[in-house]
């Protein structure tokens, strides 16, 4: 054979050489699937026996990681997790295998991994969206609420059957701010300073929490500061203080508890010390022990996000309704709310409300400043942008204690966080 034979000749044998390794290789891998195959149905667990050794002998066979991670899944075996990871290392472009990866990872409480799954399934298939949706669900849980939020805004302006799912969920994220503190712990901020022209006065109100919540968020453990303080009290007139809110700081601790996750009640109980922010002639610290119940509830007819400013005109409502024991006056106050209204406008970036208010309060003490009633009608202009905000603004008919009934204008602002 001569030198120019030989040349030719030498690629030809090293494919014969390789394709004789494959099949080499590949033999046995056959074998064990058809073993699989022939007893799956007579047998299902001595198959899943044969496939998952299978697997440990094929660390390559990219067929037969896939068929043992399926009958594992199937049969909710937790090994089915390392082999979806082989099977997906094998074929990091199979859209498939990186959204089961995922589904895996969430099912055995790795949520940042899942999210690393979801995140690669949808590069290399950004039109499901049904998997974008998995991607907000998941990044929500981990608190990277404004990534989530971007993506819902993307699968609401689709014609997915998930828009409405996808507009709901960017109404709730937009705007807010990512979580700061590993989950089960917890911040929140609340804030609504306003203006009322009965009085000419204005008002600031504030409430910070940090803690841990247990038991899925049911229940929760916090500290707390809240603070109040108006424009015109002051504790040096002389016929004495003059006083129309609160005006006190007010530090301590917490149990929050919610009894069901379908019903927006929700049972507190808190121990602190008040701190008087006006010098009333005594001493500026006190006890404050208080513990009540809260209502809170909000609905909507329809969720809406459009591309550009849409008049709506959907119904809206509201409810709110508290009842709170406080020691520091030995009253156990209530206080209740209901806003009926539409939606008349809504953007990308803000809805415009209008609702009507009726409203009240009534306490055990027989307090003049405690009972009060409200009649009367508002707008309300919320913003989605960074910090969600709410500007308020409402005309009421009030009665207050033996006081005589008197329109009040209202401007208000409202904040509030989870970080």
């Amino acid at each position: 054979m001569s030198r120019r034979e030989r040349l030719l000749l030498a690629p030809l044998a090293a494919l014969l050489l390789a394709a004789g390794a494959a099949a080499a290789v590949a033999e046995p891998a056959a074998r064990d699937l058809d073993a699989y195959y022939a007893r799956r149905a007579s047998d299902p667990a001595g198959a899943l026996r044969l496939i998952t050794a299978a697997a440990d002998r094929n660390p390559k066979n990219l067929r037969v990681q896939m068929e043992a991670a399926y009958a594992l899944l199937a049969a909710k075996d937790p090994r089915a997790l390392a082999v979806l990871e082989r099977a997906a290392a094998l074929a990091p472009g199979r859209t498939d295998l990186q959204k089961q990866l995922g589904y895996a990872r969430l099912a055995a409480g790795d949520a940042a991994g899942a999210r690393t799954a979801f995140r690669a399934a949808l590069a290399l298939d950004p039109s499901d969206q049904d998997l974008r949706m998995q991607v907000v669900y998941v990044e929500d849980s981990l608190g990277m609420k404004r990534s989530a939020a971007a993506e819902a805004a993307v699968v609401a302006r689709t014609g997915s059957p998930r828009a409405a799912d996808a507009c709901a969920a960017y109404k709730v994220l937009a705007g807010a701010p990512d979580r700061l503190f590993p989950t089960p712990w917890f911040g929140d901020f609340y804030a609504a300073p306003e203006y009322r022209s009965r009085d000419r006065v204005a008002i600031a109100t504030g409430r910070l929490r940090a803690g841990r919540s247990f038991m899925d968020g049911a229940v929760e453990a916090y500290g707390t500061l809240r603070v109040t303080r108006d424009s015109r009290s002051d504790g040096g007139g002389p016929l004495g203080p003059t006083i129309f809110y609160d005006n006190a700081a007010v530090l301590g601790f917490g149990l929050q508890a919610r009894p069901s996750a379908t019903w927006p009640l929700s049972f507190f109980a808190e121990q602190g010390a008040a701190a008087d922010l006006i010098d009333r002639s005594r001493a500026t610290w006190r006890n404050d022990t208080r513990a009540g119940a809260v209502l809170s509830w909000s609905w909507i007819a329809r969720t809406a996000c459009p591309s550009t400013v849409t008049v709506t005109a959907t119904p809206i409502f509201d409810v709110y309704a508290d009842a709170v024991w406080y020691s520091r006056h030995d009253d156990l106050i209530a206080y209740a709310r209901m806003r009926p209204g539409l939606r008349l406008v809504e953007a990308p970036a803000f809805a415009l409300d209008a609702y009507g208010l009726v409203g009240g309060s009534a306490d055990t003490a027989d307090r003049a400043g405690e009972r009060s009633t409200d009649f009367g009608a508002g707008a309300a202009l919320t913003l989605f942008g960074p910090l969600r905000t709410t500007l308020r603004a409402e005309l009421a008919r009030t009665s207050s204690g033996t006081r005589p009934t008197a329109t009040d204008a209202r401007l208000r602002i409202e904040q509030q966080w989870r970080f």
